[in-house]
């Protein structure tokens, strides 16, 4: 008889504690990803841009291979993903608005050639671009 108070206050004192202190909770979504989801995720997305880059490139009459190594070269020299990808489209936007098929990527091969790597490497195309966007004529004037 004993044995069977001593279930019964167990069971009733299991039963008072409040539910929510019982089921343990899913921890808090803190709006972060774990590492390999993120980088997942970032890799479909690099894929879906750099996919977008090359129909655009199509369309200005140059070969996937080009764009691609252009791509590739930068990446090797430490450029990151989306900065490499910023430049490849400003070439491709260069050709796009009359530059000669034949420079594509001499803005990247220049300072390749000058030993640039990563930021440094990216900072230089960038300004190089934007001087050959200054000097090149305004469309109607």
């Amino acid at each position: 008889m004993r044995g069977l108070i001593r279930s019964s206050l167990a069971l009733a004192a299991l039963c008072a504690a409040p539910l929510g202190a019982q089921i343990p909770r899913p921890p808090a979504d803190t709006g972060t990803k774990p590492p390999a989801i993120r980088a997942a995720a970032e890799s479909v997305s690099r894929r879906g841009n750099l996919s977008a880059l090359l129909t655009q490139s199509r369309q200005a009459g140059l070969p996937d291979a080009q764009v691609q190594g252009l791509y590739d070269q930068l990446r090797q020299r430490g450029v990151a993903d989306a900065d490499a990808q910023q430049l490849v489209s400003g070439e491709v936007a260069s050709v796009r608005a009359g530059a000669a098929r034949q420079t594509f990527g001499s803005a990247v091969h220049q300072q390749v050639a000058r030993g640039l790597r990563g930021r440094d490497l990216a900072a230089a195309i960038r300004a190089e671009q934007e001087r050959r966007r200054a000097k090149a004529p305004k469309p109607g004037g």
